[in-house]
């Protein structure tokens, strides 16, 4: 009998010993936050177990978390920082419950708890979760704000790995920005922060290989997206990350089918397809029968063309496909009939494929409007609440003063108070319609910018399959000129001033694709902007000088440095007079003489520019070619 029962009491220790280690440790907060005197040691626990119930249970984690934020603590500096990660957390509780109100209301609460905080692990999981907010609300601008703030507290902090962590998340919220080249650069950065080799096989390379090949085919450098992406292959297959090893093959045949390499295309979409279907992956599935179909029409062998295109067609209705989707298979089906030479199919299409884009583009802007009114009327409420409570002890003050007979103070409180409110509601109405008209105005220049490169595709398609050389170099200066004003257009789309351009951001970008598009491989030149970050221009001054710039540059990049392995290119844009001068130099091989008498269509152009500035444009030889362009402002100049 003593031998069963201790048998039963090593069995019941067995047991105790290899329970959950969660729910133990849940019980022993819970113990305790039961048996403590300590307010400060109630709000941890009150925080931890929140924490550890929002997966799980987000109702049960928001009465944890709202019970230790209204937890009254002596005035420490612990306190701002618990309130503001018990308000970050409560933010997560109602993002996941589908409340975007209340989650960006506690957001709001946390980021100004943790301002009055010096602790940086509060700060960095405030701004951290405010970048994820946004960024899933398709609010890059704030998503990149705090983000770099991340970024500068670690490096401040001089913890280089979780500041190659930041410069990482920001690299990739500029690829969602579309600005790739900044993308690339900031990711570059975090592998050198974290003292990352890409020619190493760390695992750690896994998500920066994918990026990387990602944004440099979306800059059009096939051979550079390639080269990611075999790299990224071996190194997911070795850790059995198969979404990784899918991806890679994707984007393998997408770099391959735009190298001209059908074969291998669709050799690595095909296995990237097989790989997808044993994992039951049936998104990736779908991607992969698109990239298998694109493949085999590049070599033209149409008929497996249009089978893959048609299983991907039917992988897209028999799942719960979103508008995104929807153009991502048209523009499948454009490009299919594009390489087999049908061109009406193509257009048509291609027609389908800006429809479907034009709806999803509704949809995400109805989607910003609505959380944008929801946020508004939240914060209309609140503010409405506070005023009634101001009103209250307000009437009981002027009920004692009634007694002492001051009615007069009173009826002027009361005037006072209307007027007041009257002010209030004008000014909050104006404010509402100065916003939509910034939301109606970047939406516009969105849509412009969006036309204005799909006529560049459009051109690209049509030089792509063109055999004389001549006409090659006429259409693609032509969609030099359409990316010059596209590029305007953007920069207007993503700055809080909807009407003037900032000039020394717009030249950089603007003379950086113009080298990157027509400076030869081996050879090398140089960039050097010089001008007042501060200088705006008004958008028809500055599209005029986007094409101007655009003919300078290109005609130096075509024959300055024909006989040299290397160059500069300095532009100077400085405030003269009442206008303006744009000096564009290069150390170059020079103009031949008369250049600027000649009737090319680039100088007439330039000329014609300038004309249309009240200006004037000069062309000398000083060590090199020098073009100077003197305007003046649109506006000033109507």
């Amino acid at each position: 009998m003593y031998r069963c029962l201790l048998s039963l009491l090593l069995s019941l220790a067995c047991l105790s010993a290899y329970a959950d280690p969660d729910a133990r440790y849940r019980d022993s907060l819970k113990t305790r936050l039961d048996s403590t005197r300590f307010d400060t040691i109630r709000m941890r626990c009150l925080i931890k177990l929140g924490v550890y119930y929002e997966g799980e249970n987000p109702k049960t984690a928001e009465g944890y978390l709202l019970r230790a934020y209204r937890l009254k603590l002596p005035n420490t500096l612990s306190d701002p920082s618990y309130r503001s990660i018990a308000a970050i957390y409560l933010g997560k509780v109602y993002a996941s419950l589908g409340d975007t109100a209340r989650s960006y209301h506690w957001c709001m609460k946390a980021l100004q708890h943790v301002g009055g905080s010096s602790d940086p692990s509060a700060r960095f999981q405030v701004w951290d979760y405010l970048s994820t907010w946004y960024l899933g609300r398709d609010r890059y601008d704030s998503a990149l704000y705090f983000s770099q703030k991340v970024t500068d507290l670690w490096e401040g902090l001089n913890d280089p790995g979780q500041a190659a962590a930041g410069y990482f998340g920001t690299g990739n919220i500029f690829g969602k920005m579309r600005q790739f080249s900044k993308a690339i650069s900031y990711i570059r950065k975090s592998m050198t922060m974290a003292g990352i080799d890409e020619r190493s096989n760390s695992p750690y390379l896994i998500p920066i290989l994918q990026s990387l090949a990602e944004f440099q085919a979306e800059l059009g450098r096939y051979d550079s997206s390639l080269y990611f992406a075999k790299k990224l292959y071996p190194i997911a297959l070795e850790q059995t990350y198969y979404d990784g090893v899918i991806e890679s093959l994707a984007l393998q045949s997408a770099a391959l089918t735009r190298l001209g390499r059908g074969a291998e295309a669709a050799m690595a979409a095909r296995e990237g397809y097989a790989l997808a279907q044993s994992n039951q992956h049936t998104g990736k599935m779908q991607m992969l029968c698109g990239a298998i179909a694109v493949a085999f029409a590049a070599e033209k062998r149409g008929d497996s063309a249009r089978f893959y295109a048609s299983k991907a067609e039917a992988a897209f209705k028999a799942s719960a496909s979103s508008n995104e989707d929807r153009v991502n298979l048209y523009r499948m089906w454009s490009d299919v009939y594009a390489s087999l030479g049908d061109w009406q199919q193509a257009h048509r299409f291609k027609a389908e494929e800006l429809a479907a884009f034009t709806a999803f583009r509704s949809e995400q802007v109805s989607a910003v409007t609505a959380h944008n009114e929801v946020v508004y009327e939240t914060g209309k409420k609140e503010k409405t609440i506070s005023e009634l409570s101001a009103e209250n002890r307000a009437r009981r003050t002027i009920q004692w003063l009634t007694a002492a007979g001051l009615v007069l103070a009173l009826l002027a409180a009361g005037f006072a108070f209307a007027s007041f409110r009257n002010k209030q509601k004008a000014a909050n109405l104006l404010a509402q319609s100065n916003r939509e008209k910034d939301v109606f105005l970047k939406e516009i220049h969105h849509r412009v910018k969006n036309n204005l490169q799909i006529i560049s595709s459009l051109l690209y398609m049509q030089f792509r399959d063109q055999k004389d050389e001549a006409m090659i170099a006429k259409l693609k200066q032509a969609q030099e000129r359409i990316k010059s004003m596209a590029l305007v257009h953007n920069k207007l789309y993503e700055a809080p001033d909807v009407v003037h351009v900032y000039l020394r951001e717009y030249i950089e970008d603007l003379a950086s694709g113009i080298l990157a598009a027509n400076v030869p491989p081996g050879k090398q030149v140089h960039l050097d902007v010089e001008a007042d970050r501060s200088l705006q221009l008004s958008l028809d001054t500055s599209i005029s000088l986007g094409l101007m710039l655009n003919e300078v540059i290109t005609n130096a990049c075509k024959y300055a440095f024909r006989n040299e392995q290397a160059g500069n290119i300095h532009i100077r844009l400085i405030r003269v007079h009442e206008g303006y001068q744009l000096e564009v130099r290069d150390d170059g091989s020079g103009l031949p003489e008369g250049y600027g008498d000649k009737g090319t269509l680039g100088v007439r152009l330039v000329k014609n520019l300038a004309r249309q500035l009240h200006g004037s444009v000069t062309f000398a030889n000083e060590n090199g070619a020098v073009v100077t362009i003197r305007f003046q402002n649109e506006s000033k100049a109507a």
